[in-house]
């Protein structure tokens, strides 16, 4: 199984999406799994994803385990990694918005399996993957949010991430490796650039007043 999709989600309309745009352009649906957090005791979207389950050709689980708010959500995103296959070689935890543009995205995926002998990377895909990160800040206000992290790297690590946000947190981790020895010849830079697979909708929605107060109170 060339990956693992993880995403919290109780937006049937968003997940819908979601699925067809990675099954639809799928070289083979059976190389990829889709693991969704839903609130426990959300019946409508335990009772939606049923119904998925049994239609689709890709392989769909979900966990009822979402708490929290916005700012909790590396705890969630930390729980479904333990319902991934243990055959899957790249994790992607993604939001219910960010939908493949790319056909054969799983075949284009699994050319750069072994990329590094030792299987520690990652591959960005979002609207920054070409950014270069020249202080730690940057990392918090504009990481890679759309990724495809091995998961050996995620193993080592021991989780996605012990804070808020994981993509910040993890986009640190890259920048730390590449630049915690400037004045190296030898310099490590695991976080590849893909330009042969292509997302959308990893901008955030637009909010209102209550929901912008929410979000600036909750980082201060």
């Amino acid at each position: 199984m060339i990956a693992s999709i993880l995403i919290n989600s109780n937006n049937k309309s968003n997940l819908e999406k979601v699925f067809d745009s990675y099954e639809k352009k799928a070289s083979d649906p059976k190389s990829f799994e889709f693991i969704i957090n839903i609130n426990n005791g959300d019946i409508d979207t335990k009772q939606y994803l049923e119904e998925q389950i049994k239609k689709r050709n890709c392989s769909i689980k979900y966990i009822e385990a979402y708490e929290g708010d916005y700012f909790s959500g590396h705890i969630n995103n930390n729980k479904m990694l333990d319902h991934i296959s243990k055959e899957s070689y790249f994790v992607s935890c993604t939001g219910d918005r960010v939908i493949n543009k790319t056909e054969d995205w799983d075949g284009k995926l699994r050319n750069y399996k072994n990329f590094y002998k030792d299987d520690m990377f990652r591959i960005r895909c979002s609207s920054h993957k070409e950014r270069k990160y020249f202080d730690f800040w940057e990392c918090c206000f504009a990481p890679s949010n759309i990724t495809f992290t091995t998961v050996k790297l995620i193993q080592i690590i021991d989780d996605l991430s012990p804070c808020f946000s994981h993509d910040a947190f993890q986009q640190c981790i890259f920048f730390y490796l590449e630049s915690h020895d400037n004045f190296n010849s030898h310099q490590i830079n695991r976080d590849l650039t893909a330009y042969d697979l292509s997302f959308a909708g990893d901008k955030p929605e637009e909010k209102g007043d209550d929901e912008n107060y929410e979000r600036i109170h909750g980082q201060l």
